[in-house]
């Protein structure tokens, strides 16, 4: 699709590229150093331990999320007799989604220190 200056528009298109070409370059490096001979069994342990507790946080995030999202909607459905707003304002409790939405944040934070630490210690970034 054209922009305003009539070009087409491949901006965001070039940065997803470029972000799974990277993406793709990490794992590759990450599973090099897993497979080298060098790397110690206790090192391989520690790296299988952190990936099998993010899967883990990552799913109880998502899954609560799922949940909460599923029960809200069924509460508003309900309330929606007294108009879309009065039933937003009763059926949606904002301080868990606040919670929600600082977990999501603190995740995306853990989450970049510890590709950080990882592409630091397989020498992927100095």
């Amino acid at each position: 699709m054209p922009d305003r200056t009539g070009r087409a528009h491949t901006g965001s298109v070039r940065r997803h590229s470029r972000d799974s070409a990277e993406s793709e370059q990490r794992q590759q490096r990450f599973l090099a150093y897993l497979a080298d001979a060098r790397t110690s069994d206790g090192e391989k342990v520690v790296i299988t331990l952190v990936l099998l507790g993010h899967a883990g946080v990552y799913l109880l995030l998502a899954a609560t999320e799922v949940t909460w999202a599923a029960v809200t909607a069924a509460r508003v459905l309900r309330r929606r007799h007294d108009g879309l707003p009065a039933a937003l304002r009763t059926g949606v409790h904002m301080p868990t989604a606040a919670v929600f939405l600082a977990a999501d944040l603190g995740y995306v934070v853990l989450r970049r220190a510890a590709l950080a630490r990882l592409d630091q210690r397989i020498g992927l970034r100095p």
